[in-house]
C-alpha cells in the first residue's frame, strides 16, 4: 500500500457546503454554518488546504470612509486646540 492511499480516505458528509477560493487559488469546501459565522465575526480565521489564513474583508462604502476621515479631522482639530497647535 503506497502512503498516498494509506492518507485518502473518502467520508460521507450530508451538510450543505460553499465553495470558498484561497488567494493562492485552491479551491476548498467548507460547511455553510460555519461559512456564515466566518462572515460575520471580525476575529475569526479560515484556513485552505495549504494552510493559509483568511479574514473576511469588511467593505466599507465611501460615506462611512467619508464619516471616519471627517471624525479623525474633527479629533485632530480638537487636539490641536487644546495643545495650543496651529493647525496645518
Amino acid at each position: 500500500m503506497s502512503l498516498d492511499e494509506e492518507m485518502t480516505e473518502n467520508i460521507e458528509y450530508k451538510g450543505e457546503l460553499k465553495l470558498h477560493r484561497c488567494w493562492c487559488s485552491i479551491p476548498f469546501a467548507i460547511p455553510v454554518e460555519l461559512y456564515n459565522e466566518y462572515q460575520r465575526s471580525d476575529t475569526m480565521y479560515i484556513y485552505c488546504p495549504l494552510g493559509h489564513h483568511m479574514r473576511p474583508v469588511r467593505e466599507e462604502s465611501l460615506k462611512d470612509q467619508l464619516e471616519k476621515m471627517t471624525d479623525q479631522k474633527e479629533h485632530y482639530r480638537h487636539e490641536c486646540i487644546k495643545n495650543n497647535i496651529k493647525e496645518k
